[in-house]
């Protein structure tokens, strides 16, 4: 699940590096802290350890639309920060296509064309919008160990 949460926020402009299964946690929480990130996990042993070391999010929930919405709460995340402007797959920062190469885009890969990553792009946006505007039942209230102010950068998928 942290996987697809990651690319949701990579979707809405967030800087986010998703972890490969199997990295040992020091791994995660060394980089982490290395790269001023928040790690986002589901595992609650792996937040008791690490409480203080580096910003933590101990996400709830089973679904993807509660994540979201605890990351509303707990991080102030805006998820139309800046939607559109990292690749899905790699987190890079995307760029227009030079004129005489943007015919070569495959169609479903061109926002203004309708696609990310063969979702056409106003579903994507009505999704973030939906999670922008949802309120957050006080039971699904995340738990926070350590502070992590907005503007920190956002780390999930088993971490990272």
């Amino acid at each position: 699940m942290l996987g697809g949460l990651g690319r949701w926020l990579r979707a809405a402009g967030y800087d986010t590096v998703i972890a490969v299964g199997g990295l040992p946690d020091r791994v995660l929480v060394t980089r982490c802290a290395e790269e001023g990130r928040i790690l986002l996990t589901k595992d609650q042993h792996l937040a008791q350890t690490v409480m203080g070391t580096v910003p933590i999010v101990l996400i709830p929930g089973e679904r993807i639309n509660q994540a979201a919405r605890a990351l509303r709460v707990s991080l102030e995340i805006d998820w139309q920060h800046a939607p559109f402007t990292r690749c899905l797959l790699d987190n890079r920062l995307l760029e227009a296509a030079p004129p005489h190469l943007a015919a070569q885009v495959p169609e479903r890969s061109r926002v203004a064309g309708g696609g990310v990553n063969g979702h056409t792009a106003e579903p994507v946006a009505s999704v973030l919008q939906r999670y922008e505007q949802a309120a957050l039942p006080e039971a699904f209230r995340p738990t926070r160990p350590t502070a992590a102010g907005p503007g920190s950068e956002c780390c999930a998928g088993g971490a990272i």
